[in-house]
């Protein structure tokens, strides 16, 4: 018997032996890619053959340099260019704008560009929190390299086929390479001396968040703004002179107003909470603190309790304003960032899957 899976162009031949289906998986094709995998399952409906719960084996071993504490720009360019190498066709780079010294950031999109549901990610707003890039990488791999990986009962495959993900690991570039690498990441000399003066005569840049000009990128949006606290430029909390004057967040709201996103997530660290309420209301409200429920709930991270002071100036937050969206910061981990990489086998297995999770709730 041949099925034509509706969701994507499988072509399935059953042969049903003692209560067991013989399933032979032949040509099967998301953006041309082509496996050849025989599997036997108990006879059941094609839509069923997934388990309700995440399985699969991974299919190939990672070949990216994210397992290690520092992780830089550089390594993530070099990764992301083999991706791109490895799966030809299956994914794409583009680069939506530059940092303040002038380093490329990259959005790598994943999916059916035609799909009806598109949802972007976003890591390292923050300069020290960059195992939110790690994290981004290593989903971006397995998603390519399991296409037969189950969640929800839906394959990675079928699901990419459903919906497009933009992934943009590293928006501030230069605040990531200035806690890795202190003023070693920077070349100019009155750049130099500038950041040293921001930083109060300090050379460890560890602690780092903001960007090559002092202004935390996550104050810098266009959300209850005028409210938010001056502070002066520094490692962290500088709002900016007015919201989006950073090239690091135009570039990133300019990329979110020209598509049609139904959600957008952004990781922090650390903390373990999942926030995504901005002042919704009515049927808004419900259908966020529902995804956000699913969410806490694959990740076991806590949702902040009710009455707790809403921040402003996020990305998330300007989001959930201008677009009437879901929006979701997730803050990975705990203690005090940079977090240790001893964490990341316990993020990574709680955060697997939350962009397929958010895309099927979207």
């Amino acid at each position: 018997m041949a099925v034509r899976h509706k969701y994507s162009r499988f072509i399935l031949r059953t042969v049903c032996i003692t209560g067991l289906t013989a399933l032979y998986i032949i040509n099967i094709s998301f953006n041309d890619i082509l496996i050849k995998k025989e599997l036997a399952v108990s006879c059941t409906p094609v839509n069923y053959l997934a388990q309700n719960t995440a399985k699969g084996k991974e299919i190939k071993k990672p070949s990216l340099r994210y397992n290690k504490q520092i992780y830089s720009y550089y390594e993530m360019i070099q990764d992301i260019d083999s991706l791109v190498k490895a799966h030809t066709g299956k994914i794409q780079k583009r680069i939506i704008g530059k940092s303040v010294l002038g380093r490329d950031i990259p959005v790598i999109i994943l999916g059916n560009p035609q799909a009806p549901k598109k949802i972007a990610v976003i890591g390292s707003i923050h300069g020290r929190e960059y195992i939110g890039t790690q994290l981004i990488m290593k989903q971006m791999e397995f998603y390519l390299n399991n296409p037969m990986h189950s969640f929800n009962q839906v394959y990675i495959v079928n699901q990419l086929q459903r919906v497009c993900i933009y992934f943009i690991p590293m928006l501030n570039p230069d605040g990531v390479m200035l806690s890795q690498a202190g003023l070693n990441s920077v070349k100019n000399q009155k750049m130099k001396n500038m950041l040293l003066k921001l930083n109060k005569g300090s050379h460890n840049f560890k602690s780092w968040k903001a960007n090559a000009r002092g202004v935390d990128l996550n104050r810098n949006f266009n959300a209850g703004w005028k409210k938010i606290q001056y502070m002066p430029a520094g490692p962290e909390a500088y709002k900016g002179p007015y919201p989006l004057s950073e090239p690091e967040s135009w570039a990133v709201a300019n990329y979110i107003s020209k598509r049609n996103f139904n959600a957008v997530l952004t990781y922090h660290s650390a903390g373990q909470v999942v926030y995504w309420y901005y002042f919704q209301k009515g049927s808004s409200y419900n259908r966020d603190r529902k995804i956000a429920d699913a969410i806490a709930y694959t990740t076991g991270y806590k949702l902040p309790p009710k009455g707790n002071k809403v921040s402003s100036g996020g990305l998330k937050d300007w989001y959930v304003q201008n677009y009437g969206r879901p929006g979701f910061t997730i803050e990975l981990g705990e203690g005090e960032s940079p977090l240790p990489f001893s964490q990341f086998s316990s993020i990574w297995k709680k955060n697997r899957y939350i962009p397929l999770l958010i895309s099927q709730q979207v």
